[in-house]
């Protein structure tokens, strides 16, 4: 399931792709084997002097960077920032947010930056909740288009 998680590529960052497949693999088995709902990603299997994704960025560059025990950071902290992005803004907004995503990007032939993936989260979030999506984005992605 992770693997067809791929199938819809809209984002030029590692961490939304492998994210997105892992967080679409959480669901399917949930459903499958009647889980609750819960991230699997554990941060705990990334080096501990990374705490963002913009610190593996920068300090590891590519796309998938070597160390391969970094590579498997970008799964673990995208799943985290797409749960927890939905858990702040609330299963509707996200939903809308996340169908735009995909929407947008597969009939339009994008590969979305981080900084747009942020803005249509943010654009979709209820006004009482932005805050809480700004500090998911803070804590696990960081980056200057946050400031």
């Amino acid at each position: 399931v992770h693997e067809i998680g791929h199938f819809y590529r809209v984002s030029r960052s590692a961490w939304f792709g492998e994210g997105t497949a892992n967080f679409l693999s959480t669901l399917v088995a949930n459903e499958l084997y009647r889980q609750p709902v819960a991230s699997r990603s554990s941060l705990s299997n990334c080096p501990a002097d990374v705490s963002s994704i913009t610190e593996i960025g920068d300090a590891y560059p590519g796309f998938y960077p070597d160390p391969i025990e970094y590579r498997f950071c970008y799964h673990s902290y995208g799943e985290k920032i797409i749960w927890d992005t939905e858990n702040a803004m609330g299963a509707a907004p996200f939903k809308e947010a996340w169908q735009e995503i995909f929407r947008t990007g597969v009939e339009e032939s994008l590969r979305f930056t981080d900084a747009e993936i942020y803005q249509m989260f943010i654009d979709h979030t209820p006004a009482d909740k932005v805050s809480a999506v700004e500090r998911v984005f803070v804590r696990f992605h960081g980056g200057d288009f946050l400031e």
